[in-house]
């Protein structure tokens, strides 16, 4: 996990964490609800069939996974490709999940201070 850190090198207040805007979550927060999960949907399939090749292909031994391309070699570009790409689309939803993570960790920050400053305890 990686400090968030305020512009005077100390670490990030609440305020300044839930003033953080991700590029991503900017861009996300712009579209239609029904639109952005129909796209985060896309991106989980073609996540899932990736990560099974994936899997497929890092238990392979090094001379079977030589072989195996050598067998096919018209077929790998196009399969590299895909796997370039739900790399960026897990990229994606990883931005996604983390702005969420970020903002829903600062709203409870916020709600668990209120409590405290009215129960007397800060």
């Amino acid at each position: 996990m990686k400090l968030i850190k305020s512009g005077k090198g100390k670490p990030a207040t609440v305020a300044e964490i839930a003033a953080t805007e991700f590029k991503a979550a900017k861009e996300l927060k712009a579209m239609p609800l029904p639109l952005l999960k129909r796209r985060c949907g896309r991106s989980a399939k073609a996540i899932l069939a990736a990560a099974d090749i994936a899997a497929a292909i890092i238990r392979l031994d090094k001379d079977v996974l030589i072989a195996k391309v050598k067998r096919a070699d018209d077929k790998i570009g196009p399969m590299l490709m895909e796997l370039a790409k739900a790399a960026n689309e897990a990229r994606g939803l990883h931005q996604l999940l983390s702005a969420a993570e970020v903002r829903l960790a600062v709203a409870l920050a916020v709600v668990e201070g209120d409590e405290l400053r009215a129960a007397g305890e800060v």
